[in-house]
């Protein structure tokens, strides 16, 4: 059973779709001539069981909705734009400039597109935008960052500017709220693994132990933005 669009003009509404793996995928966006809509999952994950309302203030005529060059948006299909604002699952991204606005992805990866775990592992997607003035991290503005020189290093994991390391993981290991800067990594030495690695040496015990680190700089390396040796 489909969802009435009570208002929507049929001649010209359009659900927002990119496709992915030679499939179509529907965004959570949908517009029309007069409206930009927006899609709200009752229940997770079942495209047929979902409410709409519209996207209060959007201009239907410039709204877009944004993708890297493997088709795919941030955290699924969230992010778009028109001529005045950016939104992130619908929420405006406050300040955000719509003309300099892009999402930043690793572009050192063949596909151009950003790192996609294999497996249900720690590994986040990356989750960073940024404009002419700020880098944003989801839809709140990372002010410690760089925008000119900020990069996101595959596998997500690290992000870096001309300044300083950022870790996506908080001391403990658990994902963390916001970027953490990793005191005293040197950004233009630092590498990341896409595949944490086990190394065999002094792990800073003083001892010959076996340790696992995902990152390294000319002076140090790194476990989830955590000092190993």
């Amino acid at each position: 059973m489909g969802i009435p669009f009570n208002d929507a003009d049929p001649s010209s509404f359009s659900v927002g779709l990119y496709e992915y793996n030679g499939l179509p995928i529907e965004t959570i966006y949908a517009k029309d001539k007069y409206h930009v809509y927006i899609f709200h999952e009752t229940v997770p994950a079942v495209s047929s069981l979902r409410s709409f309302g519209y996207l209060t203030g959007a201009d239907q005529d410039s709204f877009e909705v944004l993708y890297n060059s493997s088709g795919l948006s941030l955290d699924g299909t969230d992010f778009a734009k028109d001529i005045t604002h950016v939104y992130d699952g619908g929420s405006i991204i406050v300040n955000a400039d719509p003309n300099s606005f892009q999402l930043i992805f690793d572009n050192s990866l063949p596909s151009g597109g950003y790192f996609e775990p294999t497996s249900n592992d720690d590994w986040p997607p990356t989750s960073f935008s940024k404009d002419s003035r700020h880098v944003y991290y989801h839809d709140q503005i990372f002010e410690a960052a760089d925008p000119k020189s900020f990069a996101v290093l595959p596998p997500g994991r690290y992000v870096k500017d001309k300044d300083h390391v950022y870790s996506v993981f908080s001391a403990d290991g658990a994902v963390a709220p916001f970027p953490v800067t990793i005191s005293g990594a040197d950004p233009t030495t630092f590498i990341a693994f896409n595949n944490p690695g086990i190394y065999k040496g002094n792990c800073g015990s003083g001892f010959s132990l076996q340790c696992e680190i995902d990152a390294h700089d000319k002076n140090h390396a790194y476990f989830a933005g955590n000092l190993i040796y």
